[in-house]
């Protein structure tokens, strides 16, 4: 599932996007997917964002099971 997002750029890195897009047959929007995708990969914080993701998952599954519980009874 992808999530639409409003993103504020410089105008001469956007420039630089689309040449690249161009030149790369690719939208803006997936250079800039797989940029973060690599960012997100080398980060010194992936593994405290991982934590957080994680915590974050299990309170959400929680809440669902909940809600199961709750409305078969």
């Amino acid at each position: 599932m992808m999530h639409r997002i409003s993103l504020t750029i410089d105008k001469e890195l956007y420039e630089q996007a689309r040449a690249f897009g161009f030149i790369e047959k690719k939208s803006v929007s997936q250079i800039l997917r797989e940029s973060l995708e690599v960012y997100f990969k080398t980060s010194n914080s992936k593994d405290k964002a991982a934590l957080i993701l994680d915590a974050k998952t299990r309170r959400c599954f929680t809440h669902l099971e909940f809600r199961y519980v709750y409305r078969s009874k």
